[in-house]
């Protein structure tokens, strides 16, 4: 967010550190540019990225396959394809919880799964906290345009 001088403007700076995991294995590192730019200098020019390079999450496969109300089965079809390396998950990377390395990096994983098999409903225990820890909420935007004196818009 911005204070603009007709007041406060929403701006998305919102880097991931997960999500450049297919750049990373295309040949591009944005991490490492995303860093020289917090530390105030031009990140060095990258090399052009391979194509085709194909990355999945499965963690949040889990969870989503839980939230669209597909059921245990649809939780278990999505386990079942990234075991399989079917569909989707052809010739594509895990870049959540990648295991090679780090056997530890699967807990997440084992653990959704088994609760959403067990009990599809229980992705919201897992997701309920992700964005409320961080998001700004109406009662916050509320603020900060009360402290900047400017009226709420329509969707404000």
């Amino acid at each position: 967010m911005v204070l603009a001088p007709d007041g406060p403007r929403v701006i998305d700076v919102n880097p991931r550190l997960v999500e450049p995991g297919n750049a990373w294995r295309a040949g591009v590192d944005l991490v490492g540019a995303m860093m020289e730019l917090a530390r105030g200098n031009a990140p060095r020019r990258q090399a052009t990225g391979r194509p085709h390079v194909r990355t999945h999450q499965l963690l949040l496969a889990v969870l989503g396959a839980a939230e669209q109300g597909r059921g245990q089965r649809g939780v278990a079809r999505e386990l079942v394809s990234a075991w399989r390396r079917a569909g989707r998950y052809a010739k594509s990377a895990e870049e959540l919880t990648p295991v090679r390395g780090d056997r530890r990096a699967a807990l997440p994983l084992l653990v959704a799964s088994a609760a959403t098999l067990a009990r599809p409903e229980a992705h919201v225990w897992f997701t309920r906290g992700s964005v409320a820890a961080y998001a700004l909420s109406p009662d916050g935007w509320r603020r900060i345009l009360a402290a900047a004196e400017v009226k709420p818009s329509r969707s404000g």
